[in-house]
């Protein structure tokens, strides 16, 4: 089921979800959803900001329900506001807008295969469907952070990797980036150094003390408009482990993705990345 109100959008993903081998129910609101919800559905992807109460709240509805073995998704263009709620728990994933299709795919894909539906496990898949589920699904998607308050740069960097198979999530501050990291676990974080609330070098030291409880280390590459001599050890020294100067290049932000891919992540490369 698609829960949004914008036709273009309901048509777009009716489209992408049918080559899945989909049937897919859409509604433009929160209350035809709950109408039309039946025993077919087995997951349910949903816009944050619906007409008559967003996505978080669908979620608590459908748990009063009953529906709390339904999968959600919510797809939002400020992932921070969804990871930041009282009912985060409620939701199965978060899909940041605009939303690429291999994006999508690897995220539903992951999906069924964690929580295989009666549906799923009572009805055979085609050849082709079976040999994507047992060649893509086991694999999950890297999972990069970007840290960056100014929006043209986000911009800029999701086109940079557009082409590239990997979950990119955006902090507007260092506040964010520390939040995010520990709610995203991301593979591979890229830290603008001055921003506001708490700079990179100030969330960086943060998220360095969190890893000393866990063990676990990220790199964080530092992305600053500063290349005069000396800056590189002062970056390093923060915790820092690369840097890039801005203006940022395709090649070398490609290059950081690469050289920080897990083992265990999918191809940068989805099998079906070729445009619309």
């Amino acid at each position: 089921m698609v829960v949004e109100d914008l036709a273009a959008n309901r048509a777009i993903l009716s489209k992408q979800l049918g080559r899945l081998g989909s049937q897919v129910t859409v509604c433009a609101s929160g209350s035809e959803a709950l109408a039309a919800l039946g025993d077919s559905v087995d997951l349910m992807l949903c816009d944050h900001d619906l007409p008559d109460m967003d996505g978080l709240e669908l979620a608590v509805t459908l748990k009063e329900r009953g529906w709390s073995d339904l999968p959600v998704i919510v797809m939002s263009a400020n992932p921070g506001v969804i990871h930041a709620h009282p009912a985060r728990n409620l939701i199965d994933g978060v899909l940041q807008k605009p939303i690429p299709r291999a994006e999508l795919y690897a995220r539903l894909m992951a999906l069924g295969q964690s929580k295989p539906t009666k549906k799923q496990t009572a009805s055979a898949p085609s050849n082709e469907r079976a040999e994507l589920t047992a060649s893509d699904v086991e694999q999950r998607v890297m999972r990069v952070l970007a840290a960056e308050d100014n929006r043209t740069n986000q911009l800029i960097l999701r086109k940079m990797v557009k082409d590239q198979n990997i979950d990119l999530r955006f902090a507007g501050n260092g506040l964010e980036a520390v939040q995010a990291h520990l709610e995203f676990k991301p593979d591979l974080i890229f830290m603008d150094i001055s921003m506001p609330q708490m700079d990179g070098k100030q969330a960086t030291g943060e998220i360095r003390r969190h890893e000393i409880e866990t063990g676990r280390h990220v790199s964080i590459v530092a992305l600053t408009v500063h290349a005069m001599a000396g800056d590189d050890q002062g970056i390093l020294s923060a915790g820092l482990d690369h840097y890039l100067t801005k203006p940022l290049q395709k090649q070398k932000i490609h290059q950081m993705v690469q050289s920080h891919k897990p083992p265990d992540c999918a191809p940068l490369i989805a099998p079906d990345a070729s445009p619309e």
